[in-house]
């Protein structure tokens, strides 16, 4: 066996798509005998306490690699991230595959959490967050929802944060939480917690409700029902895998249209006669003048009361 320690370095700069590295690091441990790795992130949080996974370095950080073999996640400029299910393509960057059952995410968190978890009863989470203008549900969206679940006996958590997100073309996104306030509305949005209180928080609620995002990934590693808001990122490349399966506790609820135009190439051939770049991923391919993939706040809500036996 090589004497050389193993270090990955994740290129991601979104928290769900670091996170979407664990399964293909835990493979590539395995296959060297279960050496622990070293990692190099944007997102050092989400890998502390992983028990494959021997010390985690900034990725801005100067760093001896000579005694290291390197492998590096998210580098190829061929991905289209919006195209594949990352977990399988981060595999495909170390040189293999993962099976359904090896798709399953990884998180470990603290033990501790700065919430007081057994105060806020039954309750229920919300990502009102926003992003490229087909990834964000509308506020208006999020205030009918809130007004429906106020009539159920169920409290609601606001999460999420501010943030500015910078993608592969070097573009910047803004995204920032809607904070809507009112009856049995608890407001966690950029309250300064952790991923790993987000995680306690989430794994303790009745269930989440997200469009494609960070928290929707976290998810994953607990046993919440997840309620997806449909975008249009095909969502069999976004649903994470429990149980190994997508359909474990979790619940897509999509729009009229069907055509997931973010994840279909043949707008970049439309826009660039080659599959060699993206076409304009924030906007309607179709040209609606409203985003049809996504849903109503009522089917949301319908889905959620069935799910939670609510009725």
């Amino acid at each position: 066996m090589s004497s050389k320690k193993i270090l990955v370095k994740i290129y991601a700069s979104g928290m769900g798509d670091a996170l979407l590295s664990t399964p293909a690091l835990k493979k590539l441990s395995s296959f060297y005998h279960d050496k622990s790795l070293s990692v190099k992130t944007l997102h050092p949080d989400l890998f502390r306490n992983n028990p494959y996974i021997e010390e985690v370095i900034s990725l801005d950080k100067d760093f001896d690699e000579t005694d290291y073999e390197v492998f590096k996640i998210y580098k190829n400029h061929e991905r289209k991230h919006h195209a594949c299910y990352c977990a399988r393509s981060c595999a495909y960057d170390l040189g293999f595959d993962l099976t359904s059952d090896e798709l399953s995410l990884d998180f470990y968190p603290d033990s501790q959490s700065i919430y007081e978890i057994n105060k806020l009863n039954n309750y229920i989470c919300l990502h009102t967050t926003s992003n490229w203008k087909n990834r964000t549900w509308s506020e208006e969206n999020w205030k009918k929802l809130i007004s429906l679940l106020q009539n159920t006996d169920l409290n609601i958590v606001l999460i999420g944060k501010d943030y500015e997100e910078v993608y592969f073309d070097d573009s910047v996104c803004k995204k920032r939480c809607f904070e809507i306030n009112g009856r049995n509305i608890i407001n966690f949005t950029n309250d300064g917690s952790s991923i790993h209180d987000l995680w306690h928080l989430i794994n303790n609620s009745k269930g989440v409700v997200t469009i494609d995002s960070g928290p929707l990934h976290l998810a994953g590693t607990t046993d919440t029902w997840i309620f997806q808001i449909g975008s249009a990122r095909h969502p069999e490349f976004v649903a994470p895998y429990r149980n190994d399966s997508q359909n474990y506790k979790h619940e897509y609820i999509g729009g009229e249209c069907k055509a997931f135009c973010a994840s279909n190439l043949k707008y970049t051939v439309k826009e660039w006669k080659t599959i060699r770049a993206a076409h304009f991923l924030a906007e309607c391919q179709e040209n609606y003048s409203e985003m049809k993939c996504h849903p109503t706040a009522e089917s949301v809500f319908n889905k959620i009361i069935e799910k939670l036996n609510l009725i």
